[in-house]
């Protein structure tokens, strides 16, 4: 009635806990085997199993009957614990796990109609799979660093040096989102680059414990 849309955001990839505590949804954690690379995992999902497909498949359906809007923001972010398992490691070993995760979700929004959104932080580790991504996908590019220069941020995590990755976005085609946190330097210090670009949009983010 107010003119706004409501886009679903899951976690999709990473940030997966709150899934594993109900009864049979343990079998799809990418840790089910124990060797999770980072914490005590059981926050990640592992995409190479046919029941997690099904999973989502129906979990999609249901959410994307509840939002009518255009888009659905899939997550992928800070997916520590990704290409751990037997199934998984073969592929992330070959650098082909990140993009065929994508590849999968794409294809099951588009059945909904949905334009697909998605965290960009994993980029930065798994920098060729960009390239393969759809162009219609939109890269949400957060960063809560409060020294970005004009020279672009510092990619989450990777350790990688500053990239200008809104530039580089655009010049592939991406329409691209930037997200900050709420903290005033980092809002500033963030528009005061990402206005240099043609961005569509802006988002603020906030996140809560449950």
């Amino acid at each position: 009635d107010k003119g706004l849309t409501v886009i679903p955001c899951v976690g999709l990839l990473g940030h997966a806990d709150l899934f594993f505590k109900y009864p049979g949804n343990e079998e799809m954690d990418e840790t089910r085997e124990g060797n999770p690379r980072l914490g005590s995992g059981k926050d990640c999902f592992c995409l190479s199993q046919e029941k997690t497909r099904e999973f989502f498949r129906n979990y999609f359906a249901e959410i994307a009957a509840i939002f009518p809007g255009p888009y659905f923001h899939a997550g992928f972010d800070e997916a520590w614990n990704s290409g751990v398992c037997s199934l998984c490691a073969p592929k992330e070993a070959k650098d082909e796990l990140f993009a065929e995760q994508i590849a999968n979700v794409y294809r099951i929004l588009r059945r909904h109609g949905k334009r697909m959104m998605m965290w960009d932080d994993f980029f930065g580790f798994h920098p060729k799979t960009l390239v393969q991504v759809p162009r219609d996908v939109v890269l949400m590019h957060w960063n809560y660093d409060t020294d970005i220069s004009d020279r672009g941020a510092r990619f989450n995590f990777a350790g990688r040096l500053r990239e200008d990755a809104l530039a580089r976005y655009a010049a592939l085609g991406f329409e691209a989102i930037p997200c900050t946190w709420y903290d005033p330097d980092n809002i500033r210090s963030f528009v005061a680059y990402a206005r240099r670009n043609r961005t569509a949009g802006f988002l603020q983010t906030q996140w809560e414990d449950l």
